[in-house]
């Protein structure tokens, strides 16, 4: 399924996060990442990855944005493999081949 990181600034309850999201779509292949004590997101179709990190003290809200891109891929390490121990451990690294990112303060978008 999608990838959603949520980080501690933007959301920590459920509920905050229902205060903060609403509608919308995300497809299975897809990545998002929502990090910002005053970002709120409504009506976003993502297929692909996308990352928004409002700053401090920031008010971004995103309103019907469409992102379609090639997204990151999960790709599993080969047995065996030369990798550091902190990977190796999780199994796969993640390809990122193409994101949106908004890193912003006051952006509607």
């Amino acid at each position: 399924g999608p990838r959603i990181i949520i980080c501690p600034g933007f959301a920590i309850t459920k509920q905050e996060i229902l205060d903060k999201v609403e509608g919308g779509s995300i497809t299975e292949r897809s990545s998002l990442v929502l990090e910002g004590e005053g970002l709120k997101v409504k009506n976003l179709k993502l297929d692909g990855a996308l990352v928004i990190r409002a700053g401090h003290d920031c008010e971004v809200k995103v309103d019907g944005l469409v992102v379609e891109n090639k997204g990151w891929v999960l790709e599993e390490i080969p047995e065996g493999a030369d990798v550091p121990e902190t990977v190796s451990i999780r199994g796969y690294t993640m390809a990122k081949h193409e994101a949106m990112e908004i890193h912003d303060c006051e952006v509607k978008v």
